[in-house]
Protein backbone atom coordinates (compact mmCIF):
# COMPACT_ATOMS: atom_id res chain seq x y z
CA UNK A 1 0.00 0.00 0.00
CA UNK A 2 1.24 3.80 -0.86
CA UNK A 3 1.08 5.91 1.50
CA UNK A 4 0.94 9.57 0.99
CA UNK A 5 1.29 12.49 2.70
CA UNK A 6 -2.57 14.13 3.23
CA UNK A 7 -1.13 17.12 2.77
CA UNK A 8 0.62 16.45 -0.51
CA UNK A 9 -0.81 17.43 -4.04
CA UNK A 10 -1.49 13.57 -5.15
CA UNK A 11 -3.44 13.31 -2.20
CA UNK A 12 -5.53 15.95 -2.71
CA UNK A 13 -6.21 14.75 -6.41
CA UNK A 14 -6.81 11.33 -5.15
CA UNK A 15 -9.28 12.20 -2.82
CA UNK A 16 -10.77 14.26 -5.31
CA UNK A 17 -10.91 11.15 -7.98
CA UNK A 18 -12.68 8.93 -5.43
CA UNK A 19 -15.15 11.74 -4.53
CA UNK A 20 -16.04 12.13 -8.24
CA UNK A 21 -16.73 8.56 -8.10
CA UNK A 22 -19.33 9.09 -5.14
CA UNK A 23 -21.05 11.93 -6.89
CA UNK A 24 -19.50 14.66 -4.63
CA UNK A 25 -19.08 17.61 -7.09
CA UNK A 26 -18.45 20.15 -4.73
CA UNK A 27 -16.19 18.03 -2.75
CA UNK A 28 -14.43 16.81 -5.72
CA UNK A 29 -13.39 20.11 -7.00
CA UNK A 30 -12.40 21.42 -3.43
CA UNK A 31 -9.67 18.61 -3.20
CA UNK A 32 -8.73 19.39 -7.00
CA UNK A 33 -8.56 22.98 -6.47
CA UNK A 34 -6.06 21.87 -3.29
CA UNK A 35 -4.17 20.22 -5.10
CA UNK A 36 -3.54 22.90 -7.96
CA UNK A 37 -2.86 25.57 -5.43
CA UNK A 38 0.47 22.91 -4.56
CA UNK A 39 1.55 22.29 -7.99
CA UNK A 40 -0.19 25.13 -10.26
CA UNK A 41 1.80 23.74 -13.10
CA UNK A 42 0.72 20.29 -13.33
CA UNK A 43 -1.20 20.05 -16.08
CA UNK A 44 -2.57 16.43 -15.59
CA UNK A 45 -4.73 17.86 -12.80
CA UNK A 46 -6.94 20.44 -14.67
CA UNK A 47 -7.78 17.54 -17.03
CA UNK A 48 -9.14 15.65 -14.30
CA UNK A 49 -10.99 18.79 -12.54
CA UNK A 50 -11.93 19.46 -16.47
CA UNK A 51 -13.14 15.66 -16.94
CA UNK A 52 -14.80 15.81 -13.37
CA UNK A 53 -16.81 19.31 -14.10
CA UNK A 54 -17.75 17.58 -17.25
CA UNK A 55 -19.62 14.71 -15.23
CA UNK A 56 -21.05 16.95 -12.95
CA UNK A 57 -22.76 19.51 -15.43
CA UNK A 58 -20.15 22.34 -15.48
CA UNK A 59 -19.54 22.63 -19.13
CA UNK A 60 -18.04 26.19 -18.31
CA UNK A 61 -15.19 25.05 -15.84
CA UNK A 62 -14.73 22.00 -17.53
CA UNK A 63 -13.94 24.51 -21.03
CA UNK A 64 -11.49 26.59 -18.90
CA UNK A 65 -9.60 23.87 -17.33
CA UNK A 66 -9.41 22.18 -20.65
CA UNK A 67 -7.98 25.64 -21.82
CA UNK A 68 -5.28 25.46 -18.93
CA UNK A 69 -4.47 22.45 -20.09
CA UNK A 70 -3.74 23.27 -23.88
CA UNK A 71 -1.53 26.06 -22.06
CA UNK A 72 0.46 24.17 -20.41
CA UNK A 73 1.05 21.18 -22.54
CA UNK A 74 -0.21 21.94 -25.99
CA UNK A 75 1.25 18.96 -27.04
CA UNK A 76 -0.85 16.52 -25.39
CA UNK A 77 -4.07 15.43 -26.25
CA UNK A 78 -6.24 15.57 -23.09
CA UNK A 79 -7.07 19.23 -23.03
CA UNK A 80 -8.14 19.65 -26.67
CA UNK A 81 -10.56 16.19 -26.13
CA UNK A 82 -11.65 18.03 -23.05
CA UNK A 83 -12.28 21.11 -24.69
CA UNK A 84 -14.33 19.73 -27.51
CA UNK A 85 -16.47 17.28 -25.27
CA UNK A 86 -17.12 20.80 -22.99
CA UNK A 87 -18.08 22.62 -26.66
CA UNK A 88 -20.33 19.55 -27.41
CA UNK A 89 -22.36 20.54 -24.67
CA UNK A 90 -22.37 23.88 -25.03
CA UNK A 91 -23.65 23.05 -28.53
CA UNK A 92 -20.48 24.55 -30.11
CA UNK A 93 -20.39 21.83 -32.65
CA UNK A 94 -18.03 23.17 -35.04
CA UNK A 95 -15.94 23.96 -32.33
CA UNK A 96 -16.39 20.71 -30.61
CA UNK A 97 -15.17 19.13 -33.99
CA UNK A 98 -12.02 21.54 -34.58
CA UNK A 99 -10.85 20.38 -30.88
CA UNK A 100 -11.82 17.18 -31.14
CA UNK A 101 -9.73 16.22 -34.46
CA UNK A 102 -6.78 17.95 -32.99
CA UNK A 103 -7.01 15.45 -29.84
CA UNK A 104 -7.08 12.58 -32.92
CA UNK A 105 -4.11 14.59 -34.42
CA UNK A 106 -1.76 14.53 -31.34
CA UNK A 107 -3.31 11.30 -29.61
CA UNK A 108 -1.09 8.20 -30.65
CA UNK A 109 -4.79 6.03 -30.55
CA UNK A 110 -8.02 6.54 -30.22
CA UNK A 111 -8.26 5.57 -26.39
CA UNK A 112 -6.30 9.17 -26.10
CA UNK A 113 -9.21 10.83 -27.92
CA UNK A 114 -12.97 10.60 -28.21
CA UNK A 115 -14.27 8.88 -31.58
CA UNK A 116 -17.84 8.80 -29.98
CA UNK A 117 -18.24 12.35 -29.42
CA UNK A 118 -16.46 13.22 -32.70
CA UNK A 119 -19.24 11.02 -34.30
CA UNK A 120 -21.78 13.21 -32.24
CA UNK A 121 -20.84 15.98 -33.09
CA UNK A 122 -20.33 15.11 -36.88
CA UNK A 123 -23.57 13.90 -37.12
CA UNK A 124 -24.65 17.16 -35.23
CA UNK A 125 -23.08 19.23 -37.67
CA UNK A 126 -25.11 16.87 -41.18
CA UNK A 127 -22.37 14.89 -41.73
CA UNK A 128 -23.21 11.73 -41.69
CA UNK A 129 -20.71 10.39 -43.70
CA UNK A 130 -17.85 11.61 -41.66
CA UNK A 131 -19.43 10.72 -38.28
CA UNK A 132 -19.66 6.63 -39.84
CA UNK A 133 -16.06 5.69 -39.25
CA UNK A 134 -15.86 7.34 -35.62
CA UNK A 135 -19.13 5.65 -34.81
CA UNK A 136 -17.34 2.10 -36.03
CA UNK A 137 -14.54 3.20 -33.89
CA UNK A 138 -16.58 3.54 -30.91
CA UNK A 139 -18.04 0.55 -31.44
CA UNK A 140 -14.94 -1.58 -31.39
CA UNK A 141 -13.73 0.23 -28.42
CA UNK A 142 -16.80 0.32 -26.22
CA UNK A 143 -19.29 -2.60 -27.87
CA UNK A 144 -21.89 -2.11 -25.58
CA UNK A 145 -22.75 1.56 -26.62
CA UNK A 146 -24.95 -0.31 -29.55
CA UNK A 147 -27.20 -1.59 -26.91
CA UNK A 148 -28.28 1.76 -26.30
CA UNK A 149 -27.19 4.56 -23.19
CA UNK A 150 -28.13 2.68 -20.40
CA UNK A 151 -25.41 -0.50 -21.58
CA UNK A 152 -22.85 2.57 -22.50
CA UNK A 153 -23.58 3.84 -19.03
CA UNK A 154 -22.28 0.74 -17.34
CA UNK A 155 -19.41 -0.10 -19.32
CA UNK A 156 -18.27 3.05 -18.34
CA UNK A 157 -18.84 5.47 -20.63
CA UNK A 158 -20.16 9.35 -19.48
CA UNK A 159 -23.14 10.35 -21.37
CA UNK A 160 -24.80 13.90 -20.54
CA UNK A 161 -28.51 14.16 -21.30
CA UNK A 162 -27.21 15.86 -25.04
CA UNK A 163 -24.46 13.00 -25.26
CA UNK A 164 -27.65 9.89 -24.60
CA UNK A 165 -30.20 11.69 -27.76
CA UNK A 166 -27.15 11.67 -30.25
CA UNK A 167 -25.72 8.46 -29.28
CA UNK A 168 -29.84 7.51 -30.12
CA UNK A 169 -29.79 9.42 -33.55
CA UNK A 170 -25.96 7.66 -34.06
CA UNK A 171 -28.19 3.94 -33.32
CA UNK A 172 -30.66 5.03 -35.79
CA UNK A 173 -28.60 6.28 -38.32
CA UNK A 174 -26.20 3.34 -38.19
CA UNK A 175 -27.91 0.16 -36.63
CA UNK A 176 -25.50 -1.78 -35.20
CA UNK A 177 -24.44 -5.18 -36.18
Amino acid sequence: MIRLDPGSDSAHASMAQALVALGKPGAAISHFNLAIDKKPSHWPYYSMRSEACLRFERYGESEKDARKVIELAPEKPDGHRDLGRSEFELERIQDAIKSLLKAEQLSSGPEEHDPLTISMSFLRNGEASRAKPYWELALQLTPAIKEGPDSARQAGVYLSSRGERALKELLEKFPAP
